[in-house]
């Protein structure tokens, strides 16, 4: 996939999102690769991450899902909300290389109910 591809998905599944789901944009980085998402339901606040990122190996994304993990618990007190689903998507133009192996490490270290999604 090539980076106006990546670029125009990333878009259209925020739009997505934030139009026809009713999202709300809660936070959004500076370069504009990651915007935060939340929604209120019944049965509780859904936080979704989206990330345009470029990881070659599986270390890398790994770093960036514990980052995500340690802010979630800041944004759960900034809502003010007691449960969080948290979806974290990334994407980008090609996994990383060696993501089948260490894929399943990843998803068993959960810290709270979250799903993990990578669009290529």
């Amino acid at each position: 996939m090539n980076i106006a591809l990546q670029t125009h998905l990333y878009w259209k599944f925020i739009h997505r999102l934030v139009v026809h789901e009713r999202f709300r944009v809660f936070e959004k980085s500076k370069d504009k690769k990651q915007i935060w998402l939340e929604k209120e339901t019944e049965e509780g606040t859904v936080l979704v991450r989206v990330a345009r990122v470029e990881y070659d190996w599986f270390n890398r994304l790994e770093r960036d899902q514990e980052e995500a993990e340690k802010a979630a618990p800041a944004i759960k007190k900034a809502l003010g909300t007691r449960k969080i689903i948290f979806y974290n998507v990334y994407i980008t133009s090609y996994p990383p290389v060696d993501m089948d192996s260490s894929f399943k490490s990843m998803l068993e270290s959960k810290v709270f109910e979250q799903s993990f999604f990578v669009i290529k």
